[in-house]
């Protein structure tokens, strides 16, 4: 009979486990006259040594994984401020493509983060558009609303490698201003 814990031994054998195995059911088929013998109902599943610990090693691996790559994600912490705007991004130097998490503080009203974007234009309640990007390519965020003198949100810079600069326009009665600039360096 083999032991329950036969692969902790150090000279276990796989093979001469499942010649055991076979033997066992030759003589409950020829001896004993067991039906069940040869069907798969009678058969003793083998188990693999440490296969469950496979799943846990992995199981952990994918948690550590998730907890890495989302870091970036949580938004900056910034306390509300209702006087003067402020703006913390998760990071100054993401790579290419990588989202963003940003928090913006200010008087309530409208606004528009952008990148590489020196003036904006509202065409519309909700429609925006760039009246003066500063190089080929630029990024204009959608219009939000700072309501309780806070918002956050995400965006990925899909913008080429270097140095760019954000911004965080505000809408007034004349137009938008700029009340905040970050730069940033986008990475490879």
């Amino acid at each position: 009979m083999r032991s329950p814990l036969a692969f902790f031994r150090r000279n276990f054998d796989p093979l001469a486990d499942a010649a055991d195995r076979m033997e066992r059911t030759r003589q409950a088929r020829e001896v004993i006259g067991d039906p069940l013998a040869d069907s798969p109902l009678g058969v003793i599943p083998m188990r693999r040594p440490g296969g469950r610990w496979m799943w846990a090693y992995l199981g952990g691996a994918l948690v550590i994984g998730a907890i890495v790559s989302t870091t970036h994600l949580r938004k900056p912490d910034l306390p509300a401020n209702c006087h003067v705007a402020a703006l913390k991004l998760s990071t100054d130097a993401p790579s290419f493509q990588q989202p963003v998490a940003w928090t913006a503080t200010g008087p309530v009203g409208d606004y528009v983060l952008t990148a590489d974007v020196t003036a904006v234009n509202r065409i519309g309640v909700r429609e925006l558009s760039v009246a003066e990007p500063t190089t080929g390519d630029s990024y204009l965020g959608p219009q939000f609303r700072m309501d309780g003198c806070s918002a956050g949100g995400r965006f990925s810079l899909d913008l080429n490698p270097g140095r760019h600069t954000v911004r965080l326009f505000s809408f007034g009665a004349s137009g938008a201003k700029v009340v905040v600039e970050r730069t940033v360096t986008v990475k490879r």
